[in-house]
């Protein structure tokens, strides 16, 4: 990860190691494209620019998803990944990944629609996104056991010792996720 070893032309990395690792990254990286049309609704620039790229990580998640074990409930486990900076290689169902799997396939549909095109690939978006749980929750008796949404599938809620970026959190910021209009569940 020494950016003098690189073998670029420009001797640079292209991600930060531990976030490249992630299922999130691409789903965060089409957070900025789909945002630029939400900024400046230019219906070609969607049809040319902002779609192709929203389609093409949409299918990357279904196809990921896809492949998934399923859980008692019949939802995806999303993994194996890594949780940034935090966890070990190979857990599931962070909420890194999954905010950015259900932006995606949100923006998806939402640009297809729009766009009046995919219907095919829409169904897909959408019974996919369907397969995505909301966040796994662990109690945190330094808070009177309250619920708090955990790091990953399984995790306690001391599993991180110390947050250099606070995962648990994504769904709010930068994913956007949940926010001021979400409903009270939601945000509890």
């Amino acid at each position: 990860t020494d950016p003098a070893n690189c073998t670029g032309k420009n001797r640079r990395q292209i991600s930060y190691m531990p976030w490249g690792y992630t299922m999130g990254m691409s789903g965060m990286a089409v957070q900025n494209v789909w945002n630029c049309y939400l900024y400046d609704p230019d219906p070609d620039y969607l049809r040319e620019r902002i779609y192709p790229v929203l389609k093409e990580v949409a299918v990357f998640y279904c196809s990921y998803i896809e492949q998934c074990a399923l859980d008692e409930d019949g939802k995806a486990i999303l993994g194996p990944s890594f949780n940034p900076e935090h966890a070990p290689f190979g857990t599931d169902d962070n909420p890194y990944d999954l905010t950015y799997a259900k932006y995606t396939l949100d923006a998806a549909v939402k640009a297809a629609s729009l766009l009046k095109v995919d219907d095919q690939l829409v169904r897909r978006f959408k019974a996919n996104r369907t397969l995505l749980i909301d966040y796994h929750t662990t109690p945190d008796p330094e808070q009177g056991d309250k619920s708090i949404v955990a790091n990953w599938r399984n995790a306690k809620h001391d599993a991180v010792k110390m947050y250099n970026i606070s995962t648990p959190l994504i769904p709010l910021f930068p994913g956007e996720y949940v926010n001021w209009f979400s409903p009270d569940e939601e945000k509890a």
